[in-house]
């Protein structure tokens, strides 16, 4: 099949995908047409390898209740990338909904629109997760316009003031990219707490971070982010969950985040500061690659989402509702894994 084909068949394969669903269509089924598709065309498959390390599955619960008005609530799904897999993912609710992409990222949500009453919905699917390690073969050089955005400043992670004067400190004298982001890493590491009293901490405040030297996986990714890209390294932002190792079930209480850097000819390299932080033994281990006991959701900072009326989010793994046009707090929301196939909901 020629490339045109299966472009063909790929964008029919989305525009399905991207199509609102009335209240009698719940679920949607699309993995294994895409699986098609990708055989029939040769499309590679976006994995390393055939090998999963690890199995589980994904629930995303939602409610708003007692609503005065029109409802839009846009929730992350994840999306397959070079060492994960999603799988069977499928929509709960009664009210309408269907896929939609932020122009910036790529990244991608579903969206509820319901009327005054109550919105509930579960999203469910299986992560097929891999763990990585650098190199990662993806040694693309980086577009003008991906260059860009990954230098850039955003709302609260700046590249100027006293980030970069840490930055030229710690490891301006460096000779690559990738040494560059070993010192800020190793520095960080060092210094930063994983420290979660008082205020301020958890927005990805990179001014924060450097002069509290303490906060969430947020506010260590935030400062290395800003300190690389003060030096010129590309860097950029990722949102997910962490699952549990020493767990095959439960809830999971919060989100989690994490980094990576470009270097020319070794392409995304990924970091984990705080994690780092917390088990010093993994230090080595976080540095050029992560573990399978993750899910990634999103990228970026300062995301405008499809049709919202507020201002961009600072960034997006929770929902985000609005009604009448005007954002809408009253959310509530809890997640839960299972390593094997469930037989009964997820606790």
């Amino acid at each position: 099949m020629n490339g045109a084909c299966a472009r063909l068949l790929w964008n029919i394969a989305v525009a399905i995908q991207d199509q609102s669903t009335k209240g009698y269509i719940k679920r949607m089924r699309l993995h294994y047409l895409f699986a098609v598709i990708l055989v029939v065309s040769g499309v590679p498959d976006a994995r390393a390898t055939d090998e999963v390390d690890r199995l589980f599955e994904f629930e995303y619960r939602v409610s708003l209740r007692e609503l005065r008005g029109q409802a839009k609530v846009w929730i992350p799904v994840p999306q397959d990338t070079r060492y994960q897999g999603i799988v069977n993912l499928e929509v709960d609710t009664d009210a309408n909904h269907s896929f939609v992409t932020d122009a910036v990222y790529g990244n991608r949500f579903v969206l509820i629109e319901g009327d005054e009453g109550k919105v509930d919905a579960t999203i469910t699917f299986a992560v097929e997760r891999q763990r990585r390690t650098t190199p990662s073969g993806e040694v693309s050089p980086l577009t003008a316009i991906e260059r860009s955005r990954y230098l850039a400043p955003s709302s609260m992670v700046i590249i100027d003031g006293v980030v970069r004067e840490e930055a030229d400190r710690i490891a301006g004298n460096a000779p690559t990219p990738y040494t560059k982001a070993r010192s800020l890493y190793d520095h960080i590491v060092n210094t930063v707490r994983y420290d979660k009293s008082g205020k301020g901490w958890g927005r990805g405040d990179a001014v924060y971070a450097c002069d509290s030297r303490a906060g969430n996986c947020t506010d260590f990714h935030s400062l290395f982010i800003g300190e690389a890209r003060s030096l010129g390294v590309p860097s950029r932002f990722l949102m997910g969950f962490s699952i549990p190792r020493d767990k095959s079930s439960g809830k999971i209480g919060g989100y989690h985040c994490w980094a990576e850097f470009h270097e020319d000819g070794n392409g995304w390299i990924p970091l984990d500061a705080s994690e780092a932080f917390k088990d010093q033994t993994r230090r080595e281990e976080l540095f050029g690659g992560l573990d399978a006991d993750r899910v990634q959701f999103t990228m970026g900072r300062d995301i405008t989402l499809p049709g919202m009326a507020g201002k961009p989010l600072n960034f997006a793994i929770y929902p985000y509702a609005e009604v009448d046009g005007k954002p809408h707090e009253d959310i509530e929301y809890s997640f839960g894994f299972r390593d094997q196939e469930p037989t009964s909901p997820i606790p």
